[in-house]
C-alpha cells in the first residue's frame, strides 16, 4: 500500500504549491499515508474496510496556507507534515 502514496518530495513540493498566493484548488486526492495495523484492525472491526489516510489539495491548501502570514505554516514544518501521516 505504501507504493502508491506520495513520495516525502511530492507531498512538499504539493504543499509548496498549495501556499502559493495565486493556488486554485482542483479537489484530487492524494494518498498520504496507511494507517498502522493495529489501528486498521480496530477499525475494520467497525467496518471500515480501507487503511488508505487520504487528503484533497483543498484541505492541505486550507490547513497550511491561509491569508494572514501569522497563521501559514511555514515550508521548515512540510517534512514533519509527512512524516506525521
Amino acid at each position: 500500500m505504501n507504493n502508491t502514496r506520495l513520495s516525502e518530495g511530492e507531498f512538499i513540493m504539493l504543499l509548496k504549491r498549495a501556499t502559493e498566493k495565486d493556488f486554485k484548488s482542483l479537489s484530487i486526492n492524494y494518498h498520504v499515508g496507511t494507517l498502522e495495523a493495529k489501528r486498521y484492525e480496530a477499525l475494520r472491526k467497525k467496518s471500515v474496510v480501507d487503511c488508505k489516510l487520504m487528503t484533497t489539495d483543498h484541505a492541505l491548501w486550507h490547513g497550511t496556507a491561509d491569508k494572514i502570514d501569522k497563521q501559514k505554516i511555514p515550508d521548515k514544518y512540510f517534512k514533519d507534515i509527512y512524516t506525521l501521516f
